[in-house]
This record gives structure tokens, C-alpha cells and sequence, in this order.
């Protein structure tokens, strides 16, 4: 893991790789590695996952889940960047889960942080709402990786949470989970001191009406990691029997732990609602990360 506080001191780093995965670019952090990712790779591929028909927008071609892998197999490369800044976590899930399998491939994964979210105009001073989606397509299945949570076999769900604390209400209510089986993954440290309040205090009353405080975790924000070694240690505690469900409704860091975690782990779950995530949702640019991973 590599951090950098600016896109300029990872330009002065001279990486190149032969392809980059990349989404649509809706604020200025995106633009920002977005461009990094054009200007230092031989070619561009560009994912949208559609949760209405359940298919992939793959440089204007639909392809089918299962098909992504013979897609990708008909590209020549050894190298490759994942753009986590813009591409959402159904792409990356499908992502990881193909190349996965392509053990001698470098991989390499780009996040860039916010400066600062935009909070809702209608607040008074020192509110904690953020406009950060237009509106939420609901819980539902991404071929090849999710399928339905059978209630009536052990269950443990772990819920990454970040500033919108509804979401983890709505997929308690929606999918009859109990709160026995569930752990929670807050970001301490944060990207910034004091984000973390407005994440506990966006959840604090959902996990108390629901009585979820004794099974609450801690990684940092921008750690994916630590979410992969936690995720590890809860598999190796589990029931034989039980199913592990992974929901990652938080940080983007925690979401691709949680997301190599089941692309190494092809037995986990994946709990996601599908967000249409509003424009221009952060200003300016943080830190820069770059993941180097291996399978």
C-alpha cells in the first residue's frame, strides 16, 4: 500500500501499466484519477454495471457476468490498473473475481480520497447530512457473486458503515436480518479527524434500536488490509456451517477488502443496494493510494 498526498508526487513515481479498468468520473477526485489513469496506460476500458437487467456496459458492448471473463481473456496485457475512484463496487467485485484467476498479472489499484463532502444546502450549521445519492436502486443480487440470504441457515452479515446510517436500517428491514448475525466495521482512523463522529453519529440509532453494539470493528478508512485480515479472522471463528455476507456500504478502501476478500474467498457473499451516487458529491482532492495486489 502506497499513499501520496498529492496526484503530483505519484506522477513523479513514473508507473505505467498496459491497461486500466476505469468508470465515469462525477466530481473532481474522479477527474483527477480518471486522467492519471489515461495519460499512464496503454489503453482504457471503461465498466457500468446496469442493476436493472443485471449486465455490464464494457466499452459500449453488454456483457453478460458470467462472460466478463472471456471478455478480459481476449485483451493482451500483464499489467493492470483498477480505477477505484470511479468505478462503483458491483464493477469491482466482477473485476477482482476475473483477474483472480490470472496469478502472474501485476495488479495495481488507484483510490483517490475527498477533500471534503458536500453537505445537504437545507442544514443548519454543523449538520452531518450528505448529499451523496440521488436515490438507491434497493438490495438485490449481482450474478456469479451474490445470491439470496437463506434465513433459515447460520448467517453472519458484516456491514461496513460510512455517513448514511439509513442504509444499514433498510437492508435490516428489507431482508429480515438478525441482529444477532451481524458485525459492523466502522473507519477509525478516518480519511480526516473527526469524519468518524459524523459516521457514528449517521448510525448511532440504528445500532441502538436494533441492539447491534456488541459486535462493532475498527479498521482504518483507508486500510483495505486490515478489512481482509478481519474479514479472515471472523471466517476462521465461524459455525462450519454458516454463511459469511459481506455489505460494503462504507469507505472505498473497506469496500475493496471486503471485495478481494470475496474474489480470494469465492464463498462469501455480497450484500449491496446499488447507490446512483449524485454529482459533483465531493470537492476537490486528498490523498492518492495505490494498491498492489497479488493473488
Amino acid at each position: 500500500m502506497f499513499k501520496f498526498n498529492s496526484i503530483e508526487e505519484l506522477i513523479d513515481e513514473n508507473r505505467r501499466w498496459d491497461i486500466t479498468f476505469c468508470g465515469k468520473a462525477i466530481d473532481d477526485r474522479g477527474n483527477i484519477s480518471y486522467n492519471y489513469a489515461e495519460s499512464n496506460s496503454s489503453s482504457l476500458v471503461a465498466m457500468a454495471y446496469n442493476a436493472d437487467d443485471m449486465r455490464l456496459d464494457v466499452n459500449g458492448d453488454t456483457v453478460e457476468c458470467y462472460g466478463l471473463s472471456d471478455y478480459i481473456n481476449q485483451v493482451s496485457f500483464d499489467s493492470v490498473l483498477i480505477d477505484a475512484t470511479t468505478l462503483g463496487v458491483p464493477e469491482l467485485a466482477l473485476l477482482l473475481r476475473v483477474l483472480s484467476t490470472l496469478k502472474k498479472k501485476k495488479i495495481s489499484i488507484i483510490y483517490t480520497e475527498p477533500k471534503d463532502y458536500r453537505k445537504k444546502e437545507s442544514q443548519v450549521f454543523g449538520g452531518r447530512v450528505f448529499n451523496l445519492t440521488d436515490k438507491f436502486k434497493g438490495f438485490s443480487g449481482i450474478p456469479t457473486i451474490s445470491k439470496r440470504l437463506d434465513l433459515e441457515e447460520p448467517n453472519d452479515v458484516v456491514f461496513f458503515l460510512g455517513f448514511e446510517g439509513h442504509r444499514l436500517q433498510t437492508a435490516l428491514e428489507e431482508l429480515n436480518i438478525a441482529s444477532s448475525d451481524c458485525s459492523l466495521f466502522f473507519g477509525v482512523p478516518p480519511y480526516k479527524p473527526g469524519w468518524e463522529i459524523d459516521a457514528f453519529e449517521n448510525n448511532i440509532k440504528y445500532v441502538n434500536d436494533n441492539d447491534l453494539d456488541g459486535r462493532v470493528y475498527f479498521c482504518g478508512a483507508d486500510n483495505p488490509a486490515a478489512v481482509f485480515y478481519e474479514l479472515d479472522q471472523l471466517r476462521r471463528s465461524m459455525q462450519d456451517e454458516s454463511q459469511l455476507t459481506v455489505a460494503p456500504i462504507g469507505s472505498k478502501p473497506h469496500s475493496l477488502g471486503a471485495l478481494l476478500f470475496t474474489a480470494v474467498f469465492k464463498d462469501t457473499n455480497l450484500l449491496y443496494d446499488h447507490p446512483i451516487k449524485s454529482h459533483g458529491r465531493s470537492q476537490s482532492v486528498g490523498a492518492v493510494h495505490i494498491y498492489d495486489v497479488v493473488f
